[in-house]
């Protein structure tokens, strides 16, 4: 069975407010005009419940979170542990321009434990 998180988006209208499943085109989620805040529904593989979760404020980040839900709990249903890395938004992504520079930043700690280990 796979694993499908949904996202719901609390849509204002006259006297209240209504939930509305977000519609997939292509692949993403499409994002509303008029959205006030987002949550996730999905059936938790553990218990077989259907839970739905506040996902925030941000499009973006609630897509981000559905995406980590989804793969942990595909995860947990394939008997693995739900421990792989986390997708990010954009912003925390790491760049080419920044893993180079980390990683000229810790030659110079490199080369001292590859020039240790040929001393010993």
């Amino acid at each position: 069975m796979k694993a499908t998180v949904s996202i719901l988006a609390r849509i204002p209208k006259s006297g209240g407010y209504r939930l509305a499943t977000l519609e997939k085109k292509r692949g993403s989620f499409v994002k509303p005009t008029d959205a006030l805040c987002y949550y996730l529904r999905y059936t938790d593989a553990l218990t077989g419940k259907r839970l739905t979760v506040p996902a925030g404020e941000d499009f973006n980040a609630a897509v981000v979170k559905a995406l980590n839900v989804g793969n942990n709990q595909s995860a947990i249903r394939n008997g693995q542990e739900p421990g792989a890395p986390p997708v990010t938004t954009k912003a925390e992504r790491l760049t080419i321009r920044g893993a180079i520079g980390q990683w000229v930043a810790s030659f110079e700690g490199r080369l001292e434990k590859y020039k240790g280990g040929l001393a010993s």
